[in-house]
C-alpha cells in the first residue's frame, strides 16, 4: 500500500483550529467480503440448489418391481374366482445403471462449481463497492480539508480588510470556491448513496453503510501464483461434458435387450386340474423403434463437443482477462508511483511556498488557491488510481482465487 501524504500546509491549518478526529466504526474489505460469502442471499439459494443436485445420484436404482391384475370374464361369469397375479421384476443393466449415476454425479458437481462463480463473482462486487466507497471517503476527507483552509483564509481576508490591507473581491472568491467544493460533496453523496445499497443487498442486509464509517484501505497485493486453471468456470463445464458422455453411455445401452423375471398365479379353474397354479417366467424386451434413442445418442456426442469447444472458450477468456488485467495493473502501480514520489511532494511545495508568499504579501489570493486546487486534483488523482488497482485486484482475485 502506498503511504498517505497530506500537504503540510493543509495539517498546519487544522492544528491552528483545533480540529479533533474522533474514532468511527472502521469497516475493512475482509468484513464486507466475509458478509458476502455468508450471507448473500444468491449464493446461498446456489447452494442450496447444489444440495439438492446432489441428491440425484442416489436416485438411480432398479426399477420398483411391477403388479398387474387380470380379470378373466369367462370364469367370472361361471361363478369361479377369475382374477390372476402377475408380478415381474425389471433386471436392468449394471453398466447403464452406473452410467446414468456418472452422468447425475457430474451434473451435481456442475452445480456446485456454478454456486462457487457466483460466490467469487458477488464477492468481487462487494470489494469492488468497498474500493468505490473507500475512494469517495477518502476523496471527501480532502474536500473537507480544504474547505477548512478556506475558513481560515476567510478569516485572514476579513482581517486584512478591516486593517486596510484587502478587498472584498478576496472574500467572494473564497465564498464562490467553497460553494464549488460543496457542490461537488452533494455530487460525492450520490454515489454513496448508490453503493451503500448495492453493499447492503451484496451482504444479505448484513452491512448497512453509515454516515461517518470509516473506511480501512483496500488491499491491491495478488497472489504470486496466478492461475487460471482451476476457475470453477472451467471445472462446471467439464463437469457438464462428463454427464454428456454417461447421457451418451447410458443411451447406447438402451439398445440392449432388456431382462425381467416374473411369476404369475393363477385362480383355480383356469388350468386343465381346476387347481390353482403359478407360472414363473423369464423375459426380455427389445424397443421395435429405435431412431429416438439413436438421435439421443447423436445429441449426447454433439453436446460433448459443444461443450469441449466452451470449456477452451471459457479458458481462453480467463487466461487472456487475466493477462491484459496484470497489464493494468502495471501500468496503475507506476501512476501511483509517480503520484506519491513525484508529483505530490512537488505540488505540497508550491502550495507551502504560496501559503508562505500569501501570509507576507508577496501572493495574492488566486494564486494561493490555484496552488491548493492543484494538489487537491493530484490527491484526487491518487485516490482514484488507488481505487481502480484495488477493483483491478479484485478481478484478479476472481480469475485466480482458490
Amino acid at each position: 500500500m502506498s503511504q498517505r501524504i497530506y500537504p503540510a500546509a493543509v495539517i498546519a491549518v487544522m492544528c491552528l483550529i483545533g480540529t479533533t478526529v474522533h474514532a468511527q466504526p472502521l469497516l475493512t474489505e475482509e468484513d464486507v467480503a466475509a458478509a458476502v460469502r455468508t450471507a448473500n442471499l444468491e449464493i446461498r439459494a446456489a447452494e442450496t440448489a447444489a444440495r439438492a443436485m446432489a441428491e440425484r445420484p442416489s436416485q438411480v436404482s432398479w426399477r420398483f418391481p411391477m403388479a398387474e391384475v387380470m380379470f378373466m370374464p369367462s370364469m367370472i361369469a361361471d361363478g369361479t374366482a377369475g382374477v390372476g397375479l402377475m408380478v415381474s421384476q425389471a433386471i436392468p443393466w449394471s453398466s447403464r445403471l452406473r452410467a446414468e449415476r456418472a452422468a447425475r454425479t457430474a451434473v451435481a458437481a456442475a452445480s456446485d462449481h456454478e454456486s462457487e462463480v457466483i460466490t467469487r463473482d458477488r464477492i468481487r462486487q462487494g470489494r469492488e463497492a468497498y474500493a468505490e466507497l473507500w475512494g469517495i471517503s477518502a476523496r471527501r476527507a480532502r474536500i473537507d480539508s480544504f474547505l477548512t483552509s478556506l475558513d481560515v483564509y476567510r478569516e485572514s481576508a476579513l482581517t486584512q480588510i478591516q486593517t486596510g490591507r484587502g478587498s472584498q473581491q478576496s472574500v467572494l472568491m473564497l465564498h464562490v470556491e467553497a460553494e464549488r467544493l460543496e457542490q461537488q460533496l452533494a455530487a460525492i453523496d450520490e454515489e454513496v448513496s448508490e453503493l451503500r445499497a448495492t453493499v447492503a443487498v451484496l451482504t444479505g442486509g448484513t452491512i448497512r453503510i453509515n454516515p461517518g464509517d470509516q473506511f480501512a484501505e483496500p488491499s491491491w497485493s495478488i497472489d504470486p501464483v496466478l492461475q487460471t486453471d482451476n476457475h470453477p468456470a472451467i471445472l462446471a463445464t467439464d463437469a457438464m461434458r462428463e454427464a454428456a458422455d454417461a447421457e451418451g453411455r447410458a443411451n447406447r445401452i438402451r439398445l440392449r435387450p432388456e431382462f425381467s423375471v416374473g411369476a404369475a398365479i393363477y385362480p383355480a379353474g383356469a388350468g386343465p386340474d381346476m387347481t390353482e397354479y403359478v407360472v414363473p417366467s423369464i423375459g426380455f424386451s427389445l424397443p421395435l423403434w429405435t431412431g429416438g434413442v439413436r438421435a439421443q445418442i447423436r445429441e449426447a456426442e454433439l453436446r460433448e463437443q459443444q461443450l469441449r469447444l466452451e470449456a477452451e472458450h471459457v479458458q481462453l477468456s480467463l487466461s487472456t482477462e487475466l493477462a491484459d488485467l496484470l497489464i493494468q495493473l502495471d501500468r496503475v502501480q507506476e501512476r501511483i508511483d509517480r503520484y506519491t514520489t513525484h508529483l505530490l511532494p512537488l505540488a505540497n511545495q508550491s502550495l507551502e511556498n504560496a501559503l508562505l508568499g500569501y501570509r507576507t504579501g508577496s501572493l495574492m489570493l488566486l494564486e494561493l488557491l490555484d496552488a491548493q486546487r492543484m494538489a487537491l486534483d493530484l490527491e484526487q488523482d491518487l485516490i482514484n488510481a488507488q481505487v481502480r488497482a484495488a477493483v483491478l485486484v479484485a478481478r484478479i482475485d476472481y480469475l485466480t482465487a482458490h
